[in-house]
């Protein structure tokens, strides 16, 4: 268990991808920009105390994309990646494949891909 920053500070350039509620529990989806990581983080404690939990990390890391809970799970839903060029210029990947996360056994699984790529939804 560990304060949230310690877990966002793994990869560079974070932002949250979505936060919810799922099972009575508090979940924060970490994405990093330049696609190192995405980290599901869970809250075990009030607010207050900033204890958290890291759950699995998506199969796809991602950032910019859209999310939904249903009937229980998370769903990512397409998104990009961008990683460095030369020069620093950057190349970004815009992604089509969805991915549900299910709490009770911590796991994300492929979903049928969008039959369009969409980043920043």
């Amino acid at each position: 268990m560990v304060e949230l920053r310690k877990i966002v500070a793994k990869g560079c350039w974070c932002g949250v991808g979505g936060g919810f509620v799922v099972l009575g529990l508090v979940f924060l989806l970490v994405c990093c920009l330049f696609g190192e990581t995405s980290v599901l983080a869970v809250s075990v404690s009030p607010p207050e105390e900033n204890i958290w939990a890291e759950m699995a990390p998506m199969q796809q890391p991602r950032s910019h994309l859209g999310t939904a809970t249903v009937n229980g799970k998370i769903y990512a839903i397409g998104g990009q990646v961008s990683s460095y060029q030369q020069y620093g210029i950057s190349k970004i990947t815009v992604l089509n494949t969805t991915e549900v996360y299910d709490p009770v056994t911590n796991s994300w699984t492929y979903r049928t891909p969008m039959p369009v790529p969409s980043g920043e939804t």
